[in-house]
């Protein structure tokens, strides 16, 4: 009976030995809950350590989850910003813009809901793939929203209540095909990931989540943008001929 020999020295910055310790996480959990739940424990564990004995933490990964976490923040107000004032310049039209802010955050949600369903955790691979793929969610609602405002500029008159739903109706009817198609091809396009083996597809099988996302936010083009463009495409609609920098990019595009 007696202790084990040595195997190896701990040392720290070259100024000495240490006792050190690696907090292993079972695989599937929630990293930023367990580095909580030992931050916990060793504040508990500290009481009872000799004097002029702490705890000095040598790698957080906390620190890079919330910063992954503040990206996808920052992300999603830098698009909500951005398309909105696209939406302004070439539509100058509110709220047309305001039906891009709802869809947004909306189609975020149910890209985490969608990770949950799936068992994908949100870690860092899925965190940037969704901070990627925010751009790209947004674009079907686009392309409603100004379909539907080209229409309702160009009806005679001030169309009535029900006259203007037709017309929104027919027009999401116009691009809804290739909303919907657009979705499957880019939900086709992420297919080769998982097939992926060894390391590469311990990694990367997590990647698809903007897939999640993107379906997330391509659905709700199909069925909630309708009914926001329903609900608050109202008043006055210029032709875009109106609007001086989309006559100026038809001028520049236009063949002499």
């Amino acid at each position: 009976m007696g202790g084990e020999g040595r195997l190896g020295i701990f040392d720290m910055d070259g100024r000495g030995e240490v006792v050190g310790g690696i907090v292993v996480m079972r695989y599937g959990e929630n990293a930023n809950n367990v580095i909580e739940a030992v931050k916990r424990k060793m504040t508990e564990v500290e009481k009872g350590l000799p004097a002029g004995v702490k705890f000095q933490v040598s790698y957080d990964r906390s620190e890079l989850i919330k910063a992954a976490v503040g990206s996808v923040k920052g992300t999603l107000i830098e698009e909500m910003i951005a398309v909105s004032l696209i939406v302004l310049i070439f539509l100058f039209h509110w709220r047309s813009a305001l039906v891009i802010l709802i869809q947004l955050p909306i189609s975020v949600a149910i890209g985490f809901i969608l990770l949950e369903a799936f068992g994908i955790s949100s870690n860092i691979m899925s965190l940037t793939g969704i901070a990627l793929a925010i751009g790209v969610v947004v674009d079907d609602g686009i392309v409603m929203v100004e379909n539907a405002y080209r229409h309702l500029s160009e009806a005679p008159g001030k169309p009535g209540f029900a006259e203007r739903l037709a017309i929104i109706a027919k027009s999401c009817k116009q691009v809804g095909p290739g909303v919907f198609f657009s979705t499957i091809v880019t939900v086709a396009s992420f297919l080769p990931v998982f097939l992926l083996s060894g390391m590469e597809g311990k990694l990367f099988h997590r990647w698809p989540g903007p897939k999640h996302l993107l379906v997330g936010g391509r659905f709700l083009a199909n069925t909630l943008t309708p009914v926001l463009i329903a609900l608050l495409l109202r008043g006055k609609f210029k032709p875009e001929s109106a609007n001086p920098i989309t006559r100026f990019l038809e001028n520049l595009y236009t063949p002499c």
